[in-house]
This record gives C-alpha cells, sequence and structure tokens, in this order.
C-alpha cells in the first residue's frame, strides 16, 4: 500500500488561474484521487489490498516533474504508522482505522490531516463492484465513485503482479478555500469528474495509477 505525507494543498490567488489549475489538478486532485480509494482501509488497517507492512518505493510523474517516495509501512491493530522519504524530505503519517472511517495524523504536532471514509472488506472486491468513498483535507472535500473492471497483469520495475483494475471518478469541492469568492471557471473544471485508473494487487497494494495529469508506478519492494 501506498501511503505518504498527506498534502494540505495550501492556495494562493495567483493572478493568472493557471499555475492554481497544474498545481491542484496535477497534485491535489491526484491525491485525493488516490488517497480516496487507495488509502480507504475496510474495518482495520491490515486490509489485504491496502495497508501491508514492508517498504515500498513509488515513482511519481506530475506536471513535468518526477518524485521519489519510499515508504516503511507497519500495522498494528487499528493503525498504520507510516515513515518515509520524499525527495529528500523525511515524514512522518500515522492512520487510525475506527468507526468506519480513517483519519491521518501527519507532521511533528501529529495533527489531523485528512478523514476519509472506509470501503468494504475485500471479499466484496471481484469485477463489477461499486463502492462510494469520500475525503476532507481541511477546507477541501472529494467524493468518488469507484468500480472494479477487471483483472490484469502490471509490470511495473517491481516486478509483474496480477492486479484489479479499478476506475474512479472524483469530484472536488475547494469553494471555501476562497471564503465565498467564485472559484476561477478553469479552475472549477479541472477539479469536477477527475478520472483515475488505479491497478492494486493483494499483498502488495497499488502498483500503478494513472490520472489525465499524472502517474504513479511502484519500483520497489521489500519485506
Amino acid at each position: 500500500m501506498r501511503f505518504e505525507n498527506a498534502p494540505s494543498c495550501p492556495v494562493q490567488r495567483p493572478q493568472s488561474p493557471r499555475p492554481l489549475v497544474l498545481r491542484a489538478s496535477a497534485v491535489c486532485a491526484g491525491a485525493l484521487g488516490f488517497l480516496s480509494v487507495g488509502s480507504a482501509l475496510a474495518g482495520a488497517c491490515d486490509h489485504p489490498y491496502f495497508a501491508n507492512a514492508g517498504t515500498f518505493t513509488y515513482r511519481t510523474t506530475a506536471a513535468g516533474q518526477v518524485i521519489t517516495t519510499t515508504s516503511t509501512i507497519k500495522l498494528s491493530g487499528n493503525t498504520v504508522t507510516v515513515n518515509g522519504e520524499t525527495s529528500g524530505q523525511a515524514y512522518n503519517v500515522v492512520y487510525d482505522c475506527r468507526g468506519g472511517q480513517i483519519s491521518v495524523r501527519a507532521g511533528s504536532q501529529q495533527k489531523t490531516a485528512m478523514i476519509m471514509s472506509s470501503v468494504p472488506p475485500a471479499s466484496q472486491w471481484k469485477n463489477g463492484f461499486v463502492w462510494k468513498s469520500a475525503a476532507t483535507i481541511g477546507s477541501m472535500t472529494s467524493q468518488t465513485t469507484n468500480r472494479i473492471v477487471g483483472s490484469e497483469q502490471v509490470t511495473t520495475p517491481a516486478g509483474t503482479f496480477q492486479a484489479l483494475k479499478v476506475q474512479s471518478i472524483t469530484s472536488l469541492d475547494m469553494s471555501k478555500m476562497f471564503k465565498g469568492q467564485k472559484v476561477p471557471p478553469e479552475m472549477a473544471k479541472s477539479m469536477k469528474d477527475v478520472q483515475t485508473t488505479a491497478w492494486y494487487a493483494k499483498g502488495v497494494g497499488v502498483v500503478k495509477q494513472v490520472s489525465p495529469n499524472s502517474s504513479l508506478e511502484l519500483i520497489k519492494v521489500s519485506r
């Protein structure tokens, strides 16, 4: 499972909306689209398609940049602890899975950075299965519809995996960030119905993900 430092997605209004659109669609939309699916654990934090103990290295390409993230994941009951490094910067994230939702604490003060809904157990993960999920990051929220569309062999630098293919459509609401002001039309359009396709291997987690503005792949696993 890929866990990463939950993005706070700070927003400042530029003179032109395009830099903000690019950043939001390449980073925040991609992160929310992934996290609302990929980190939506069922019940306890030991879902076989998500939280798996070990060290995982991913390569993300977005907005012309390539970022490598290495995360070491440890499970203990209802809690997943992730210690990792992204572009030379260390981070710590704790996922707490209780009461049908997941709270994400990040940073040195371990403040709650994100709240996500859980998903049904792995026994229901079959071709054609559909579920909805939601996430909140500060004043930004997302609603996602997820559908399993098949099982495929996927090859990444980490190896070849038999994986479930999940197509997701995520809509983001960033209106609260603008405190009553109108969201720039171009930005609003880019945040609606963001389509993401991800491949999940049992016992590993996500091995590949693609969206209109970003891509991610697993490049190394160690137990």
